[in-house]
Order: C-alpha cells, then sequence, then structure tokens
C-alpha cells in the first residue's frame, strides 16, 4: 500500500508536468549545479550562501558560513572576504544565488571573476588565472584566429558559431 508520504511521489510518476514542477522545488539551484557537475574546468566551487544544499555538487566545494555559523576559511567572516581568497584556496568557480536568506552576493563582479552561467536567482562566475588585468568578456578576437594566451570560450554553456554572441556574453566565435 502507497503510504502519504508516497502520494507525491506517484503523481510525480504519472504526470510529466507535475514531475518537473516536483524536481524544481525540491532540487534547488539544479540549473547552476547541472553547470557545475557537467562543466570539466570546474575543480572546486566557492559557494558564497550558507543556505544552498551542497551535497548537490560532484565537484569539490568550500562553503565559508554554515548553516549554523560555522566557518570554514581561516581569517574570513564572511563569504565575500572568503571570496577575496579564491584563488589561494584553488577555487575555479563561485556560486552566487538569491534564496531565502540572502541576494545575491557579488553586487559587481571583481576584475579577477568573469560570469560563465545565469539563470533564475543563479550565478555562477569563473575564476580568472593568473593576473585579472584582462577581462575576459570584454575581449573580442578577430574572425578564425586565436592566439596562444588569448581568453577563448568554447564550455557546453556557449553557442556554436553561427553569427550569434556566446551565452557568456563573449563574442568569441566573432
Amino acid at each position: 500500500m502507497i503510504g502519504r508520504m508516497q502520494t507525491d511521489d506517484l503523481r510525480a510518476a504519472i504526470s510529466p508536468r507535475y514531475a518537473a514542477r516536483k524536481l524544481q522545488r525540491d532540487f534547488p539551484y539544479r540549473a547552476s549545479f547541472e553547470y557545475l557537475n557537467s562543466e570539466p574546468s570546474v575543480r572546486e566551487v566557492l559557494i558564497l550562501d550558507r543556505s544552498v544544499p551542497a551535497y548537490y555538487s560532484n565537484k569539490a566545494y568550500i562553503k565559508p558560513a554554515g548553516q549554523r555559523g560555522e566557518r570554514s576559511v581561516p581569517g574570513a567572516s564572511t563569504s565575500l572576504e572568503a571570496l577575496q581568497k579564491a584563488r589561494q584556496l584553488g577555487v575555479t568557480h563561485v556560486l552566487d544565488v538569491v534564496s531565502s536568506v540572502s541576494d545575491f552576493q557579488v553586487k559587481s563582479p571583481p576584475a579577477g571573476l568573469t560570469l560563465v552561467f545565469q539563470s533564475a536567482a543563479q550565478r555562477v562566475y569563473r575564476v580568472n588565472e593568473g593576473r585579472a588585468t584582462t577581462v575576459w568578456r570584454t575581449f573580442v578576437r578577430p574572425r578564425n584566429s586565436f592566439s596562444a594566451g588569448s581568453p577563448k570560450c568554447g564550455g557546453g554553456h556557449c553557442l556554436l558559431p553561427s553569427g550569434r554572441r556566446c551565452l557568456c556574453d563573449s563574442t568569441c566565435w566573432g
């Protein structure tokens, strides 16, 4: 006999539309985690919001503030202070979300971050390697050219060459 707790699952099995709503409700920030888990360049993620359930990440992660106020980054009393140490911590990507406990914490990305994914109430930034003097998003390279050291795109989040801009807002397909 199906118990009351399982009727929700049964309804989801019967109705694809209800299943999609249930998945959205039960899997917060799904789009960001799908991006982070599928992108090969992601090695370690800094999760800024304390309410984000990090167990959806298949990649290593650092969560500077826990649900009960615990701190995991020495010398950083806030998530934004931990963000300043992202390179030192070996972080390759940063997850920033709007949640019930906070708004986006990165108000305007510093030069060392590049927005690579955005969905409703969720953003993923790439931590730029080396010096942060070149902002990848503003780089325009000539058509059909690439030189070593130039910023380039091509992750699963970008559109194929077709004259359109990449979803990362770069003009890398020129």
